[in-house]
């Protein structure tokens, strides 16, 4: 699937990170990669060497207009991170487009603004609408996130959402 990427994500603000903060980007699978904003195009770029063809943001704090160069799609469908219910328009609009994405024989970006909660949710959203089963994605999840993806409470309200938006 290719390795875990480290990068400072230098549009995330919090005081205990005024330079920017330490993040990761990660394959969940091996056509999804998960992760934190798109800093730039030269950061769209970088992506796209990884064989990033196609980019899902849910990210709420910036768009990525001028970042995605060259790939073949992009679509923008933001939800707040705050543990509340991701709306079943989201889960489809992911659901739907990850469905091109394989139809087309690429791979995708999922992004919020960290890559902590929304962006896995989503890829669990996007894997399981392709038939894959709860407990396989949570392993990859789990594996490919070893070091930080508890299944606090945000993730288990985003999860029981997901399951009921795709089960109806």
């Amino acid at each position: 699937m290719g390795p875990e990427i480290h990068y400072t994500n230098t549009l995330y603000r919090h005081p205990s990170f005024p330079n920017g903060a330490p993040c990761k980007r990660y394959w969940v699978a091996p056509g999804i990669m998960v992760g934190g904003s798109i800093l730039d195009a030269k950061d769209g770029e970088f992506l796209a060497s990884h064989g990033i063809t196609h980019v899902f943001s849910v990210e709420t704090e910036h768009d990525d207009v001028g970042k995605v160069g060259a790939m073949k799609d992009a679509m923008r469908v933001p939800f707040p991170d705050t543990g509340g219910e991701i709306p079943e328009a989201v889960v489809r609009a992911a659901a739907t487009f990850f469905q091109k994405v394989v139809t087309e024989g690429g791979k995708v970006y999922v992004h919020c603004q960290q890559g902590g909660s929304r962006s896995p949710a989503i890829a669990y959203a996007m894997l399981r609408s392709v038939g894959s089963s709860k407990e396989e994605v949570l392993s990859s999840i789990r594996h490919a996130r070893r070091d930080n993806w508890g299944e606090h409470q945000f993730h288990q309200t985003y999860l029981a959402s997901i399951e009921r938006a795709l089960c109806s």
